[in-house]
């Protein structure tokens, strides 16, 4: 059984014919645009045409919605508190260097997922700043930086 496929995906989709609609809507500009103007990928390549049929376009604020979700209970789980109300974040997918990546894999801070590092995470916090910083790593290749700010580590 392919869980993803038939338990999320495939669950979703039934529970929102909408969404479904909007996704295939989405796809379809993509595809259409990819014909005007070819995406590029992190890696400044182009996008092969012959890839398209497995792009789906997503809506970033989604996603940032849902990583934020798994930071704040990676929060939780690592420090036992709610995240503080007045902290706000900042979530990018920016280039991280090649030193940062092996300090993530090699210090991180718990790793998940049926396979070896389907998910890995790293955070630091700066008390003098009142910040901390959180990369989620996908499958050693896709990943998010997660910037909170406003921390106030007297509230805990």
């Amino acid at each position: 059984m392919n869980l993803w496929k038939e338990k999320v995906v495939g669950s979703t989709l039934r529970r929102s014919e909408l969404l479904g609609k909007r996704l295939r809507r989405d796809h379809e500009k993509l595809v259409d645009h990819h014909k005007e103007k070819p995406m590029l990928a992190f890696d400044g390549k182009k996008i092969p045409h012959d890839t398209t049929p497995r792009l789906l376009a997503l809506d970033a604020n989604r996603i940032n919605r849902v990583v934020e979700k798994i930071v704040r209970c990676l929060y939780y789980r690592e420090l036992g508190n709610i995240l503080p109300a007045g902290a706000n974040f900042e979530i990018t997918p920016e280039p991280i260097s090649e030193e940062k990546l092996e300090k993530v894999i090699l210090e991180r801070k718990g790793v998940s997922g049926a396979r070896k590092n389907s998910f890995l995470y790293w955070y630091e916090f700066d008390e003098t700043e009142k910040k901390s910083e959180w990369i989620l790593l996908f499958f050693l290749q896709v990943h998010f930086v997660v910037r909170i700010f406003g921390l106030d580590y007297g509230e805990q």
